[in-house]
């Protein structure tokens, strides 16, 4: 089991608090804009049946999308905490290091390859990285 160099983990923990703090910006930025109800009357007139459904639709997906920034945000400070306590790229099931490259293109992962296909396949793919 190779352990992750300092040089890797600090470059690990930069892209985990470049992420965050993209995410973090772009929350203030919806949130800034959550009371605007510009989707809802483009133009200042009223909705027809389909342009609402259309703009509910919008408002869904911009609730979802907020709903995988803040798990995205969830799974980046318990990579933090996992890189304090000395659990980082470690997999949480079989104990084996999880490879740099992957913890590169992951950094929150918490599951090699192997581990991570078994547990897609037992209980689904969830959301789809953004990092």
């Amino acid at each position: 089991m190779a352990a992750l160099t300092l040089q890797q983990m600090k470059e690990l923990s930069t892209l985990l608090a470049a992420r965050y703090r993209t995410l973090l910006a772009d929350a203030k930025v919806n949130l800034a804009h959550a009371g605007d109800d510009d989707h809802l009357e483009p133009l200042g007139r009223v909705l027809d049946g389909g342009e609402a459904a259309v703009a509910e639709a919008m408002a869904s997906l911009h609730d979802a999308g907020a709903e995988r920034a803040m798990a995205e945000m969830r799974a980046i400070i318990d990579a933090g905490n996992r890189l304090r306590h000395g659990s980082f790229g470690t997999c949480c099931d079989c104990g084996e290091s999880v490879p740099f490259a992957r913890l590169r293109q992951l950094p929150t992962t918490e599951r090699c390859i192997d581990c991570q296909r078994v547990h897609e396949r037992d209980f689904g793919p969830g959301p789809a990285p953004t990092l």
